[in-house]
């Protein structure tokens, strides 16, 4: 009979729309998650010109702060450019839920042509070298991608990409099926049903043997979120190390999960979402 260790349990934690613009914010999310685990390390997902103002080079004294962030074992992935969705929307039901009702034009590549996505991931990526900074991963804002970015992103040195529910290795574009909580604050009645749903998904995640969380800078305006945040991260770091999303896919190759990965002739059906 063979024995088999028990499979680690991991917790990504997941610092969405870092820049200068959001900077405060940022820093109160940050603190929340120290005070629960110190030594937990994130992964920032940076906008290097946050809604076409906060450039990422200028501000010399943030970036100061994100080298003494990196140099505790944090990661950079680019998410997105801008931040700002700018294309025109299709006259569809789904366009508009996808794009006005799960976010507030923010979707930056839900309906972008080839040519713009690959000049706004290059140019991010430009900037983040002028900071001396390699991006290990691309999320796209509100994690929403069409078909034309997903087509150019083997193209770049990510080592993965993720929507909401799955998260890619590239360029192989292998799934691993691993949820993230996250939280709508845009009105009240949508911070109390986030409340409910993510503690109702953080109960029934308990066998998982990895899961991500999804931290925004408006959550920290919000006591209540905060509250919230604190709690489902006190459960959830119980029994589960902290990971970056580097590390949390790596993880998955040792494991040799090959019933979570979904092979790159299924990406089309399912890479959507």
């Amino acid at each position: 009979m063979h024995s088999h260790s028990p499979r680690p349990r991991s917790l990504a934690i997941v610092l969405h729309d870092v820049s200068p613009a959001t900077h405060e914010l940022t820093q109160r999310l940050i603190s929340l998650v120290n005070s629960v685990d110190a030594s937990a390390p994130l992964t920032m997902l940076v906008v290097p010109l946050h809604h076409g103002t906060a450039s990422i080079t200028e501000a010399h004294g943030w970036r100061h702060w994100m080298d003494t962030r990196l140099e505790r074992g944090d990661e950079i992935a680019l998410h997105g450019l801008h931040h700002r969705d700018e294309s025109p929307l299709r006259p569809t039901p789904a366009a508009w839920f996808a794009r006005r009702v799960l976010t507030n034009r923010e979707a930056e590549f839900a309906a972008i042509g080839l040519a713009d996505a690959r000049r706004r991931i290059e140019s991010g990526l430009a900037l983040l070298h002028r900071c001396g900074w390699q991006a290990r991963g691309f999320v796209p804002p509100a994690w929403q991608m069409n078909v034309a970015t997903r087509s150019l992103l083997a193209d770049f040195a990510f080592a993965y990409t993720s929507t909401r529910t799955t998260l890619y290795e590239l360029p192989t574009w292998r799934a691993a099926e691993i949820d993230s909580l996250g939280f709508s604050v845009r009105s009240g009645w949508r911070r109390s049903l986030s409340n409910h749903w993510n503690t109702f998904k953080t109960r029934m995640a308990h066998g998982d043997t990895a899961i991500r969380v999804a931290l925004h800078p408006a959550d920290a305006i919000y006591p209540d979120m905060m509250k919230t945040w604190r709690r489902l991260l006190e459960e959830l770091l119980r029994d589960r190390v902290a990971v970056t999303k580097s590390q949390l896919l790596m993880s998955h190759h040792s494991l040799g999960t090959a019933a979570g990965f979904l092979g790159h002739s299924s990406l089309q059906t399912r890479a959507a979402r």
